[in-house]
């Protein structure tokens, strides 16, 4: 029975207690601080282990899965790629066969890039005529980034070593000649 500053060791005298006193746990232990040390609560084994679980079979379709190939069997690269980079695609005929900027260089370029988006973003607007060009209104839809590649290379190609477009084959050639004097005489037909 409970008294009036004083714990009664009494289960009935708290009965949400009961509940617990079913599950096997010692009112008295736990009341005292004298519960066995070392037991594990199953809730808590249960939890665990549901973790480990779900961790180890959640990497198993990871592992099962292969790259997408090409029919001609090289791997698919087809889906949405990031081009925010201001390095270009070929290397500046300036840069000759530098393959990466130095950090001060990386710096400097990033630096000119987000100065121009600054003075693209605040400059005052321009009338046109009808039929004339309509300068950089679209400049908020572009995102053309601000930094260059993580490995500050020149180019984005690497191969060839000069991080320029190969020249073309004499086969090569034919066919870009035949679709320029196709395009001159069809301009409109683009598909």
């Amino acid at each position: 029975m409970g008294r009036i500053g004083s714990i009664s060791n009494d289960a009935s005298a708290y009965p949400f207690l009961h509940a617990t006193a079913v599950r096997g746990h010692d009112w008295q232990a736990w009341n005292d601080g004298t519960r066995r040390a070392g037991t594990m609560n199953h809730r808590y084994l249960v939890a665990v282990f549901t973790v480990i679980a779900v961790t180890a079979l959640a990497a198993v379709p990871v592992a099962a899965q292969t790259a997408p190939r090409t029919p001609w069997g090289t791997p698919d690269l087809q889906g949405i790629w990031d081009f925010r980079t201001i390095t270009p695609l070929e290397r500046p005929e300036d840069l000759g066969d530098q393959a990466f900027y130095t950090p001060e260089e990386a710096a400097t370029l990033e630096r000119e890039a987000v100065e121009r988006d600054i003075e693209l973003w605040e400059r005052e607007a321009q009338r046109t005529e009808a039929g004339g060009n309509v300068g950089a209104y679209n400049n908020f839809w572009m995102d053309r980034g601000t930094q260059p590649i993580e490995t500050r290379r020149t180019s984005l190609i690497t191969d060839p070593p000069t991080g320029r477009f190969p020249e073309l084959s004499e086969v090569g050639a034919e066919r870009a000649e035949a679709r320029r004097a196709h395009m001159a005489e069809h301009p409109a037909d683009s598909y």
